[in-house]
């Protein structure tokens, strides 16, 4: 009688050992990480669509009709809701994941770092420009006649992020789930983002247009100072600190 443990079903088989050594398995988290983080912005659009669900459909309408805009500019200015919170939140997150993305496909910087540590990286470099953007036009606001005008264009930037980031959620499912290329919705995801700025920068130009007083120099210093020249700054030294490799 023979013993289990002197044969077994492949014993003498013809096929030759290409590596005595086992193959090492990825056990890699980065698919926990990102399943958990756009499940976190899936609970924050949740929430703000079963308590708010009038509110995110008139913040979509606002972000691209000006008369929608003069009707609900009152409400929006002065009064700290909930929802609008949420969904800056919800803007931050979708675009980390966006940097992200873009970052790990072109190895532009922190290659040896992790999913989570990237993403926190860029989560704070965006709300670091969006404070100094906040900060000085409140600044300004306080020291120029033009009060009005900032402040109704700070509501304009803030309602078209909020839309930015509802637009993008479900091409960063996409990018994070499906089988589709994912260079091709990286892409349109960037086209997106490019297009709602594109938008936004127009309507803050359609309003210092009707604005009285107010000039085409004011208009393109204002935008040069405070809406291009911050962000390309903050980026270039970003990725020149920061660099991969």
């Amino acid at each position: 009688m023979i013993s289990l443990s002197e044969t077994h079903i492949f014993s003498e088989h013809l096929l030759k050992s290409t590596n005595g050594h086992g193959l090492a398995l990825n056990h890699s988290s980065e698919p926990i990480w990102i399943s958990a983080y756009l499940l976190a912005g899936l609970v924050v659009l949740t929430t703000v669509k079963k308590h708010s669900f009038q509110n995110l459909v008139r913040n979509i309408q606002f972000g691209f009709s000006f008369q929608t805009q003069r009707k609900f500019e009152r409400k929006e200015i002065g009064r700290a809701e909930l929802y609008p919170q949420l969904l800056n939140l919800f803007f931050v997150l979708n675009l980390s994941f966006l940097a992200f993305s873009v970052n790990r496909r072109f190895n532009i910087l922190l290659q040896d770092a992790g999913f989570l540590t990237q993403v926190l990286f860029f989560m704070g470099v965006i709300l670091l420009i969006l404070s100094l953007k906040a900060l000085m036009n409140g600044l300004l606001k306080t020291i120029s006649t033009k009060g009005k005008f900032i402040q109704e264009y700070r509501v304009i930037s803030g309602s078209m992020n909020r839309v930015s980031g509802l637009f993008l959620f479900p091409l960063l499912l996409l990018l994070g789930f499906s089988e589709i290329n994912p260079h091709f919705i990286l892409i349109l995801s960037l086209v997106l983002a490019g297009a709602m700025l594109l938008i936004k920068w127009i309507k803050g130009l359609l309003l210092s247009f009707g604005e009285e007083g107010l000039g085409i120099l004011q208009i393109l210093t204002y935008f040069c100072a405070l809406e291009i020249l911050p962000q390309l700054v903050l980026v270039k030294y970003t990725i020149e600190t920061f660099k991969a490799g």
